[in-house]
This record gives C-alpha cells, structure tokens and sequence, in this order.
C-alpha cells in the first residue's frame, strides 16, 4: 500500500511541477510580447475649442489641409500601443493656452506635433509619436467681449404708430467676437422685430404690450459662434394708430338734384344753401384728404318727379334729408336733424330758364 501510494504522490507531484514550469513559460512569452516594440498608424479626430471662462473663442479656417483628422504613427510597447490607440478613438480636444496652442488674439499656425505630445494621454503612456500628418493647423483665435446695445423696435411696413414704441428693458448686454463688433460699429442696435400677425390682438388708439419679443442682430454679425444676448427677449410697448379717424367738417355745400324733364316746369326755393358742422367718420386717409381740403363733400338732396308735383300741388314745403352718396361708401356722414326744406312752385309760363337753386 505504501509503495503504491508513494507512487501517486509523485505522479501528481510531477504533474504540478510541469503545469507550474508552463504556465511560467507562457506568463513570460506574454510579458515578452507585451513588451516587444511595434510601430503603428493610427487616425485620430483632433478639435479646437475654447473654454467659454477664458473669454477667447477659437474657429478653424477651411482653405488649409488640416480638416479636423490627424494620423499618428505610434512606436513603443506592444500593449501601451494598443492602450493609446483605444484611447485615442475618441475625439482629441486641443485648447488656445495649451502647450504648442498659442493663446493670443488673430491666426496662428499650431504645431499638432508639439500641441499633441504635450497631451497627458499622450505624455505619460510610454509611447513615442514619430510622425504626425498633417503637420501643422491655422487657427483662428478671438476675444469675446460685450458691450451694452440699446434695443431699437421695428414694426411690419406700413404700420403706423401714435408716438414710439417702447422696449422693457430698453438696453441689454451683447456679448460676441471683438472681430464682429468691429462690423457693428457705434450706432449698432438690438432689434426687436414686430410681426404682424402679433399687432392683431392690440387694440387701435390704446397703449399694448407684447412680451417674448426675441431680439436680434444685423447679419452677419448674429450668424457668428460666441453671440449672446441677455436677456435675449423684451416686452415692447406701444400705440397704434387707428386706421378709422373722425372730423366735423364746418360747413358743406347743398345741391339739388332733379330730373332734366322737371327742370323747366318748377321754381324751387330754399333757405339752406349750405350744412353745419357735419360729422365724418372714415378711413384715416379720407379723412386726411378731406381735412387738407383736396376732397370735399357736397351734400346732395335728389328730388323725384312726382316728389316735385306733389309739392308744387299741395303747396306744402318739401323736406327731405341731404345724402353723400357721391363719396366713397368708407365715409359715414351724420346727418342727424339736419334736413332741407325746399319750397316748389309750378311755373304758369314755361320758360327755358334754369331754375333757381
């Protein structure tokens, strides 16, 4: 018995001692290839961008080779390869102040090289970048700067208002590239631009408000990157005009008005030659033109045959109430009270005469 488990004891001890010898062999063929130096291309996606609290805004120019890919060739351990180049798949951000990325205002040409290595992904991962294609990339580096900018309101075309409109708060802070406001010079505004649609809901002839007026500047300065406003919406007050206005006209010719065949058959008679202070309410426009004389009303009572005859027989006065109907059907006449009394006489002799007014 002792013999034969002797014999299995050293069996097995054997066996743990090949499988030890191995798996040292192996741990030491993998350390070695670990180790073993390769070199290798790889692509890596390069961006610019500027931290907003540095007050610098970075833009890349488009007419140069650079186009935001870069190609590494990588030398060094096999594993610390492979580690940078699976770290390297993600987008590699350069920034102005970095090392190798100049900081100052206007176009510099960066050196990817230098600017990459500089990199601690780059610089701590024991592996040495032997080349970078392209070389080198323009940058263009700009300094935010902000300024205050009254806020200037601009209604639809042809919308007229009473007086200014107003915006709340009249002047707000710009913030954008010092190359854009050089574009905008001094007299430069925010623009709150009213649509008219939004005038619709504001009564005529009374103070409106409209709120989350979205302000605006004058291309191309608002298409830039880094422009801010703030706040960037107003409310904007204003009145706008009515398009109906009235006027009491102080004095308005009256003209009667008869048939051609009754003409010569009646004399007429009237103590009215003119109406008082006749009210008009219309179009502003109209008004306008009546108010500056180059439209004037004539007030017109239109007499019928039978209207005359009747008249002439009984002997009675004829009143009848003036009509505008010649003008614009815009126009409302108050004619209230204010009737024509006109006395008609048949004529015993016809005559050619033209009978009096």
């Amino acid at each position: 018995m002792s013999e034969t488990g002797y014999t299995r004891e050293g069996v097995w001890a054997r066996a743990k001692s090949f499988g030890l010898v191995a798996l040292i062999t192996v741990l030491i063929w993998l350390l070695a290839e670990s180790e073993s130096l390769r070199t290798e291309k790889v692509r890596v996606e390069v961006q610019f961008r500027a931290d907003p609290a540095s007050g610098r805004l970075v833009s890349v120019p488009l007419s140069q080779d650079f186009s935001g890919s870069v190609t590494l060739r990588l030398s060094g351990p096999n594993a610390r390869v492979d580690s940078l180049a699976a770290a390297l798949r993600r987008v590699v951000w350069l920034e102005p102040g970095m090392e190798g990325v100049p900081g100052s205002s206007g176009e510099h040409s960066v050196n990817l090289e230098m600017a990459l290595k500089s990199l601690p992904l780059i610089r701590d991962s024991a592996v040495t970048v032997r080349e970078v294609e392209p070389s080198t990339a323009l940058i263009f580096v700009d300094e935010l700067v902000t300024r205050d900018m009254p806020v200037r309101v601009v209604v639809p075309e042809g919308q007229v208002l009473d007086g200014s409109a107003e915006a709340a708060p009249a002047t707000v802070r710009v913030t954008m590239p010092r190359s854009a406001e050089r574009e905008l010079g001094p007299d430069a505004a925010a623009i709150a631009r009213l649509d008219a649609k939004a005038l619709t809901g504001l009564p005529e002839g009374r103070r409106g408000t409209l709120s989350g007026i979205t302000l605006e500047l004058p291309e191309p300065v608002w298409a830039m990157e880094g422009v801010a406003i703030n706040p960037p919406q107003v409310a904007v007050t204003l009145r706008l005009r009515s398009r109906v206005d009235a006027y009491t006209i102080p004095t308005v010719p009256v003209q009667l008005r008869l048939p051609i065949d009754a003409a010569g058959k009646y004399d007429l008679a009237s103590e009215t030659k003119e109406l008082v202070d006749i009210s008009v309410v219309g179009p502003i426009d109209l008004i306008a033109q009546i108010k500056s004389g180059r439209l004037t009303p004539v007030a017109t009572v239109p007499l019928t045959a039978a209207e005359l005859e009747g008249a002439a027989t009984s002997g009675q006065v004829l009143t009848k109430e003036p009509v505008f109907s010649d003008f614009p059907t815009p126009l409302s006449f108050d004619t209230k009270q204010k009737v024509v009394r006109i006395l008609v006489r048949k004529r015993e002799t016809p005559s050619g005469s033209v009978p009096r007014n």
